[in-house]
């Protein structure tokens, strides 16, 4: 594995969250609003692309505020779900 620093990573894992998301809200707001037919896929990438400019740089500013609130969940890595 490659040794990467935590802004690199955290940078990385904010770009590919943006991409798949911009990616599936593009789409499935493009099918509800406009259906699908004649040039669908083009419009589609044409949404995301614009989705993906403005949900990078938002994720990449929220990731370290969403880690911290994550933090202070009150859940532990040793909550058993089978007592219930």
């Amino acid at each position: 594995m490659v040794a990467r620093s935590q802004l690199a990573r955290n940078v990385a894992t904010a770009g590919l969250m943006a991409m798949f998301m911009s990616l599936t809200i593009a789409l499935a707001l493009r099918a509800l609003f406009d259906g699908i037919g004649p040039g669908f896929v083009g419009e589609w990438l044409q949404t995301a692309t614009v989705a993906f400019v403005v949900a990078w740089p938002s994720a990449a500013v929220f990731f370290p505020v969403v880690n911290t609130l994550v933090d202070r969940l009150p859940i532990s890595a040793n909550d058993d779900h089978s007592r219930e």
